[in-house]
């Protein structure tokens, strides 16, 4: 199950919508009664010196240092409410876009999971007589007698010859990537013996299979049984099995020899499978792109041991950028406030410009991070800044003061943004400071009036 990111508000969530609720209301509710007792101070102030004319001469300074007080922090407590609130909008769409992630990753991972279909490599199999000593207590002795016991042993294959075409399909009830295979083998069997044996051929069929058919097994060009693969040969003797089927099964096909030598073996595997690779670690000594596919090859013409197994499996689609636009979802308030400060210190700003370029800031927010759905976060931050930058130097009154804003945004805002979607975060925000630094040194010789008033 997907894990949210910890101790960040989403306010799609009924519990923390309500406590974010309870929460604003003490605050304004304790901003009021701070409110409230500033007034009351100055009520009693202006009441305890009404007979003495020199505090009186000076109580209409201090109203007057009490309001430009209240304006000065008015602003500052608008500029921390705008960024608190796109906090938590911030946090909330980091949240939103986080699961997006997790569920697409959880898609891709199930469209690829499953059991592997396996094909065990035949063991010969031939019965000996081992002579073991037995003993019994007869009549309280020990008698002691010399008896037989079957053994199994095993023949190594003189040649294993394997073709396989591995064809991709879809589960229709799951939406699950499987495996349809062709198999076609020929093992040749010789008996290095010095006498003549019975042998049994076992392991000829996969395991991890949902569908096996047209299983078809001959020995020298004659059809047997599959229950009856037994056959006797002299010394020196060799006859060959082909071995052919239909199976479908999990989104991996393995060859496995479990450590049994091999000898002159090979392994053909044409996977019609454009993102299919090699499993098992076992590096194919021959590798073919094809129109269709990518065929794998392990040839061996003396003989190989290996543990892990041969085989091809499905890669899931590589999925990049993964917790970039959450990260800055989460740094983006914090972008926000330097880029109100830096507009600031370039230029007066009034609370209704404030308030409507922090709402145009997060609404691109908004867009970038749904647009990144369907493109890379840069090139969707690529189209929404000059749109962004545009929009609010139209609310301009001037050409200069546009100028200055779009002179200020790029090293406040789009640049920090661009910092949190490429590699090189440290860099590129140390390039956006040194911007910032310059302009303001430009922009402290360039008087501006308050943006968002005419000119006086």
């Amino acid at each position: 199950m997907a894990q949210g990111l910890p101790g960040m508000v989403d306010l799609t969530q009924a519990p923390q919508l309500v406590g974010l609720g309870v929460g604003l209301l003490q605050f304004w509710w304790q901003l009021a009664i701070a409110l409230g007792v500033g007034g009351a101070i100055l009520a009693l102030l202006s009441f305890g010196v009404r007979h003495n004319p020199e505090l009186m001469a000076l109580l209409p300074h201090w109203l007057g240092g009490y309001r430009r007080l209240l304006e000065r922090w008015g602003q500052v407590l608008l500029a921390l409410c705008l960024v608190t609130m796109g906090f938590w909008f911030c946090t909330t769409l980091a949240q939103r876009y986080h699961f997006w992630e997790q569920s697409v990753i959880a898609k891709q991972v199930a469209s690829v999971a499953g059991d592997r279909l396996e094909q065990p490599a035949p063991r010969v199999r031939y019965v000996i007589q081992e002579p073991f000593l037995e003993e019994r207590v007869v009549n309280g002795e020990v008698v002691r007698a010399q008896r037989q016991r079957p053994v199994n042993r095993e023949l190594p294959l003189g040649s294993s010859q394997v073709r396989v075409t591995l064809e991709r399909a879809s589960d229709p009830q799951t939406q699950r990537t499987i495996y349809r295979s062709d198999f076609r083998a020929v093992y040749q069997v010789t008996n290095r013996l010095q006498e003549p044996h019975v042998f049994y051929l076992e392991s000829l069929t996969p395991t991890g299979y949902t569908l096996l058919q047209d299983v078809v097994v001959t020995q020298d060009g004659r059809r047997i049984d599959s229950k009856e693969r037994s056959f006797r040969l002299e010394p020196g003797a060799s006859t060959q099995f082909t071995v052919s089927y239909q199976a479908q099964g999990g989104p991996r096909w393995v060859y496995t020899a479990n450590g049994e030598l091999l000898n002159r073996f090979r392994l053909d595997i044409v996977a019609k499978i454009p993102d299919g690779e090699a499993a098992g670690g076992i590096v194919p000594t021959e590798r073919e792109s094809l129109p269709d596919g990518v065929r794998f090859a392990w040839i061996y013409d003396e003989n190989v041991s290996v543990q892990n197994p041969f085989g091809v499996f499905s890669t899931a689609q590589t999925l990049r950028h993964t917790g970039v636009i959450p990260r800055l979802l989460l740094l983006a308030p914090g972008i926000c406030l330097v880029w109100l400060l830096l507009l600031s210190l370039s230029m007066p700003l009034s609370p209704r410009y404030m308030a409507i370029a922090t709402g145009m800031f997060f609404m691109a927010l908004l867009a970038l991070t749904y647009l990144s759905r369907l493109i890379a976060p840069l090139w969707a931050w690529a189209i929404i800044a000059p749109i962004l930058l545009t929009l609010l130097a139209l609310m301009m009154p001037d050409r200069r003061r546009a100028i200055a804003l779009g002179l200020a945004s790029v090293p406040g805002l789009a640049v920090p943004i661009v910092a949190l979607l490429v590699p090189y975060t440290g860099l590129t925000l140390a390039l956006a400071g040194g911007m910032g630094c310059l302009w303001l040194a430009i922009a402290a010789r360039v008087p501006f009036p308050v943006a968002g008033e005419p000119e006086s």
